[in-house]
């Protein structure tokens, strides 16, 4: 529930672990993915109002912000217990569930510089890009689908 920075000294033999943030949180390492713009990930530290959000560096300073993205959209009617994140060109892709569903059953498309999020009933269990391909595994059998 906390974003940390890591700092080694020039021998590497001693460390600093510090806290840089507090109530950010993913509930799967899956769920976050790296982008031009920082770590974008959804934001599940308060669950009752999940939050798509990125981790960037400020330009002015040495710090990590954490920023919220497209707050418009009603992220909490969506499950991410077991979301999977990808991008694919302009989009971030986010595999997650309905609420009360048992698999991933919806693909939320966002584009983060439009601001939209479209949703979609294309839920994956994982998702891999191939030479400007983008392959999705099948949450019911875990085969590519």
């Amino acid at each position: 529930q906390s974003a940390y920075q890591h700092k080694y000294t020039d021998d590497d033999k001693t460390f600093n672990n510090q806290v840089v943030r507090r109530n950010i949180g993913i509930l799967t390492r899956r769920s976050a993915v790296a982008t031009g713009r920082g770590v974008v990930f959804i934001n599940t530290a308060n669950p009752d109002r999940p939050q798509m959000t990125v981790l960037e560096k400020n330009p002015l300073g040495d710090d990590i912000l954490a920023t919220e993205l497209i707050p418009h959209f009603a992220w909490e009617q969506f499950d991410y217990s077991d979301a999977f994140m990808e991008t694919y060109g302009q989009f971030v892709l986010i595999s997650c569930r309905e609420k009360g569903s048992i698999v991933n059953d919806r693909m939320l498309i966002v584009d983060i510089t439009k601001q939209t999020v479209d949703i979609t009933n294309y839920g994956m269990k994982s998702l891999s890009k191939d030479g400007g391909v983008l392959y999705g595994g099948s949450p019911h059998t875990g085969f590519p689908g």
